[in-house]
């Protein structure tokens, strides 16, 4: 995505990026009546192609600064549209000669693949040349043809992809082939981010990479954060399905609203099922983790979107420190066992069990 699609795209999405952040904002400040809080002190980038947002208690530059320059750092490494990233010559090279990148680089693609085998493919990294032909995220986005389509099916597929650890390279087997890590990177950094907090001796604040929130420890006040999970069936995004109240962990959702196109009165979303080639058709409107690995969140939310509600409810409950809320096409709202004496269902959606 070009910088100026991207700045486009928060242009057209402004008025619900303030509202989100409003509404936001209201949830975590709100149950703070004991004792009044530290006032927050927030700042904002664009980075990763997405609004980054860290909140800290303190008004501290230096902090914000190695924040942000830890998660522009892995964008340069990892973007799949940057000419000059580790992933973009992996992708050069593929078919050719394997490449050595950084330690960041290859513990997020053999992440990938982990999630790849994980989720039987619903998850791969390599499809890279089906977001390419989408263009969901750029000005032109396209629907490919059927024939197109069925070549670029056949360039995806994660077991032929090579890692070599002790030389720490990447290897794609087939020239034409391409890894894209938008499904998994920014949960990545937010992981980082946090690092990079807790080094500094933060123990509050709060991250979010364009929906891959991270609260770090509890509110100044001892008091859990309140985060909304987003109704998927509302455009504007002024309205959630229900509350999450959570200390030190990190949320992640994918939805079919996130980025969008439409054409001949269809609308083609930006999550794509590796084995059809088309925005996925499951029976979920949104998929929400929650764990303490931002990484497993990211990629676990994209891929339970794909695999649907009966296999992602099954999936989720086999996961030590992996907890869900799944909303169907129906609005049935699911929380997955662990997480249920922590969601609060807001009225107009129906609780299953």
């Amino acid at each position: 995505m070009s910088y100026l699609a991207v700045v486009n795209f928060f242009r057209s999405h402004k008025r619900h990026l303030l509202i989100l952040t409003v509404l936001v904002g209201l949830l975590v400040t709100s149950g703070c009546r004991e004792k009044p809080a530290p006032e927050p002190v927030t700042r904002t980038r664009i980075l990763m192609d997405t609004l980054v947002e860290v909140r800290l208690f303190e008004d501290n530059d230096k902090i914000m600064d190695a924040v942000f320059d830890r998660i522009s750092e892995i964008e340069s490494l990892m973007s799949r549209t940057l000419a000059s990233s580790e992933i973009s010559l992996i992708n050069h090279r593929a078919g050719d000669q394997p490449v050595s990148v950084s330690s960041d680089t290859f513990t997020v693609v053999t992440q990938a693949l982990e999630y790849a085998r994980l989720t039987k493919g619903a998850f791969d990294p390599t499809v890279g040349p089906l977001v390419e032909a989408w263009g969901i995220s750029s000005d032109h986005p396209r629907v490919p043809s059927e024939e197109e389509l069925s070549h670029l099916i056949s360039l995806i597929d994660y077991q032929r992809i090579e890692t070599d650890e002790q030389t720490q390279s990447v290897f794609l087997q087939e020239r034409d082939m391409a890894i894209d890590l938008g499904g998994i990177a920014k949960g990545y950094a937010a992981d980082e981010a946090v690092k990079v907090l807790r080094a500094q001796g933060i123990d509050s604040a709060y991250v979010n990479l364009g929906g891959n929130v991270w609260v770090v420890g509890a509110k100044p006040d001892g008091s859990p954060w309140r985060i909304g999970v987003r109704n998927p069936f509302d455009e504007s995004g002024a309205t959630f399905v229900g509350v999450l109240s959570l200390v030190d962990t990190s949320v992640v959702t994918s939805g079919t609203y996130e980025r969008y196109f439409i054409s001949d009165g269809v609308k083609y979303h930006h999550i794509l099922d590796p084995k059809t080639g088309y925005p996925a058709e499951g029976n979920l409107a949104s998929v929400t983790i929650v764990s303490q690995n931002s990484m497993a969140a990211d990629g676990l939310s994209t891929s339970i979107f794909i695999l649907g509600k009966e296999q992602g409810q099954a999936l989720v409950e086999t996961l030590p420190g992996i907890e869900a809320v799944l909303v169907d096409n129906d609005s049935k709202v699911w929380v997955s066992s662990g997480l249920r004496d922590r969601f609060e269902v807001m009225e107009g959606f129906t609780l299953e069990h």
